[in-house]
């Protein structure tokens, strides 16, 4: 649950993705191959790739959200 409502709302930053998925290695937080799919407004399904499969044996996952109304 993101607590985001994606329906209705205009990214002032649209150029990026409302969520991005990263996984911390020894190089830095690297981003996990994903797309969104449906899902019911304030919640999230990520469909990952086969490629991020061995990323998800890394011990931490980091879900990054942003605000599609911060203008930052």
């Amino acid at each position: 649950h993101t607590g985001l409502d994606r329906q209705g709302t205009t990214a002032t930053n649209s150029s990026e993705p409302l969520l991005g998925l990263l996984v911390l290695t020894s190089r830095g937080p690297t981003p996990v191959p994903m797309s969104l799919g449906q899902a019911p407004p304030r919640w999230a399904v990520l469909h990952l790739a086969t490629s991020a499969f061995p990323l998800l044996t890394h011990p931490v996952l980091a879900l990054l959200l942003r605000c599609p109304l911060c203008s930052c």
